[in-house]
């Protein structure tokens, strides 16, 4: 597995040549980041497992689907999707180029136009009560 996380993390740094990675020794992920206007904007992560590494991307609704779908919605993920890589041959370069560039593209966008877009690809957006217990907008 780790040479299958070695190959997305040269995807994601082909994809973008001035991101860079912050090791989440407590996640056991690497995130990932993209410059940002004040400081760098996490857009992605890598998770290596024993049989599998999972690499999603923090605003995820927001890029295009893969051909076979994203997982994340089923477990009720407001903005996160991901893949569950589990060979080299489900690595699609270019499809992957393209996801990593979206999501990049997704975490530099001013918050309200992030929610807004969210919303409008029929993602239902969440709103917090006055006493601080998530409620679904309706």
């Amino acid at each position: 597995m780790q040479r299958l996380a070695h190959r997305v993390r040269g995807l994601v740094k082909r994809a973008l040549p001035t991101s860079t990675e912050r090791v989440m020794l407590g996640w056991n992920s690497i995130n990932l980041y993209v410059p940002g206007k004040s400081r760098p904007a996490f857009f992605g992560f890598i998770i290596p497992h024993r049989a599998s590494v999972t690499f999603g991307f923090t605003f995820g609704v927001l890029v295009e689907e893969p051909p076979g779908g994203f997982l994340g919605a089923e477990e009720k993920l407001i903005w996160a999707r991901y893949l569950s890589l589990r060979t080299s041959r489900e690595v699609r370069p270019a499809l992957f180029t393209k996801m990593i560039r979206q999501a990049a593209e997704a975490a530099l966008l001013p918050a309200g136009l992030r929610e807004r877009l969210r919303w409008e690809t029929g993602h239902r957006p969440v709103s917090t009560n006055p006493i601080g217990i998530p409620d679904v907008v309706r």
